[in-house]
């Protein structure tokens, strides 16, 4: 049995590295939050800054005072991504 710790780029990479060398997903314990937001790799380049910061400031206005709302429309916007949809 193996067990991750944290849902960082680190922790990410440990379990794919686990699952491509034939470990059982039952063999795993990935311990991370429950709520587990990423930012996409390709919206941190320079030449994507400008473009990045109008979804956030135009998400922000979509958004009511809630911080879930906020952060799914960064996800419409493509700015963020969850580890499982599923979960919030």
């Amino acid at each position: 049995e193996y067990i991750v710790l944290g849902a960082g780029k680190t922790g990410i990479y440990a379990v794919l590295f686990l699952l491509r060398s034939g470990v059982l997903e039952g063999q795993i314990r990935w311990i991370m939050p429950n709520d587990a937001w990423l930012m996409k790799r390709e919206c941190l380049h320079p030449h994507t800054t400008l473009r990045q910061g109008i979804a956030y400031f135009d998400a922000l206005e979509r958004a009511d005072e809630q911080l879930n709302c906020y952060l799914l429309e960064l996800e419409k916007a493509g700015v963020l991504t969850r580890i499982d949809p599923s979960i919030w």
